[in-house]
């Protein structure tokens, strides 16, 4: 159950970093890196 909590934490401050951070929502969201590390976590939740 803690790497769920892990989980949760590194989308919770991640998406935070993308409204919140330096470079801004658009520099975030048009990088084909961030889609990919979505993904990734998405893949990691399904089979958990």
């Amino acid at each position: 159950r803690l790497y769920l909590v892990g989980m949760a934490v590194v989308l919770v401050t991640g998406l935070a970093r993308t409204w919140w951070g330096a470079k801004g929502f658009g520099w975030y969201w048009g990088n084909g890196l961030l889609h990919l590390k979505l993904l990734m976590l998405a893949g990691m939740a399904v089979l958990a």
